[in-house]
């Protein structure tokens, strides 16, 4: 069946298919981030990378990502969704295989930015299809599930790929996967459904969908805060460092079982109430954290702070499509969630340098308030009928 055709989207076969070529997409622009470490340690062996050209590496397919998502609103309510993915898998398969060949530092800057902006057109072309469905708070789970399945299967295997064929390997392993969602593409919907709305004006609407992008910043701000020096906390506790690297495998599990929980609870709660239990979880979190007397305590407090990050994730993510009326900012949410995560290892940096770890809690605490508080305002604001969809599913 031809692209060119009708500017409403064809009913396509199955909904369930969708959703899954949906899910396909928006892997190709997180698998690289789930699998970091790997990536990292593989640059470093093959070019003999100092730690800043290391750090510049891991910046640079993000720093596309972000950018892609700045420009997205300028397009993705405009072209067809087929041959924009299409376009953005092509350029993650070339930035991929461009990859593989041994070059210079800056060369290699390049192309991995190149290859952020095919990565964060797809990502965001997949989370604005599954706002757009009509259980985006299900189908957002699904989004935060699959990454982290993916990057589990990755640290299971990839380790063999980087001491047999290094870095080169891994990226031909990312173009493959790559090159592989890129044959799926014709089952996904050509474009954004017609859709009627009732609820706050154009005005209302569009300060609304930025107060919730806020909401998300600073979310992903106390995350990336946290996150960052979260061994360090074990450490700074005395515990064992076999000890706070099994702690943190079991949060990484426990946070795919957060992500299901999202997927299989759906709606049934609303919005609001997972996200405000889920701040709860995480301000107990980071209590434990303050004072991790012992292994338990501290193995409880991450898998804690996992579960509800990655639990909270669908609920924030479905909060931002219901405010963007206009379904033209929702990919910007990238950019937000990007943005807060860098800069909260920074802030927590500088307030542990000057005042310890609680200062660090303590700015992690205060995002996580003041995010609900935005989201929450969003929600109350934005109550009006579900959005139509564009399949049942």
């Amino acid at each position: 069946m031809s692209d060119a055709g009708a500017a409403v989207p064809a009913a396509p076969p199955q909904g369930v298919l969708v959703i899954a070529v949906t899910l396909c997409l928006c892997v190709t622009g997180t698998m690289i981030f789930k699998v970091l470490p790997l990536v990292v340690g593989a640059a470093a062996n093959s070019y003999q990378l100092t730690a800043a050209q290391l750090g510049a590496l891991a910046s640079s397919d993000l720093a596309g990502i972000a950018l892609a998502s700045v420009l997205a609103p300028l397009w993705v309510r405009r072209v067809d969704w087929r041959l924009a993915a299409r376009l953005a898998l092509a350029l993650v398969v070339l930035g991929n295989l461009l990859s593989i060949v041994h070059m210079q530092l800056a060369p290699l800057l390049a192309v991995r930015f190149v290859t952020g902006l095919g990565e964060g057109t797809a990502t965001g072309l997949a989370l604005t299809i599954l706002g757009s469905t009509r259980n985006p708070d299900r189908n957002f789970g699904l989004a935060m599930a699959a990454p982290i399945l993916l990057g589990m299967l990755g640290f299971r295997f990839l380790p063999a790929v980087v001491e047999q064929w290094g870095f080169g390997g891994v990226m031909a392993v990312f173009a493959a996967i790559a090159f592989i969602i890129l044959l799926t593409q014709q089952w996904l919907p050509r474009r954004a459904p017609v859709v009627q709305h009732t609820g706050p004006g154009d005005g209302t609407a569009g300060s609304l969908v930025f107060v919730a992008l806020l909401a998300t910043g600073l979310n992903h701000l106390a995350i990336g805060a946290v996150w960052a020096f979260v061994e360090r906390l074990g450490s700074a506790a005395g515990l064992a460092p076999d000890t706070v690297g099994s702690a943190l495998a079991s949060a990484v599990m426990v946070g795919f079982f957060g992500a299901l929980a999202a997927t299989v609870l759906a709606g049934r709660w609303g919005r609001g109430l997972p996200l405000v239990a889920s701040v709860a979880g995480q301000l107990l979190a980071l209590l434990l954290l303050a004072d991790p007397a012992d292994p338990f305590t501290y193995t409880l407090a991450v898998c804690l702070f996992q579960f509800c990050w990655l639990y909270a994730g669908a609920y924030q993510l479905a909060t931002i499509s219901l405010a963007d009326t206009s379904g033209r900012f929702f990919v910007l949410t990238i950019a937000f969630q990007a943005g807060g995560i860098t800069l909260g290892p920074g802030l927590a940096g500088w307030l542990i340098g000057a005042a310890g770890f609680s200062a660090m809690l303590l700015l992690a605490a205060a995002a996580f308030g003041g995010s609900i508080v935005l989201y929450l305002g969003v929600l109350a604001a934005a109550d009006r009928p579900a959005r139509a969809a564009i399949v049942v599913v």
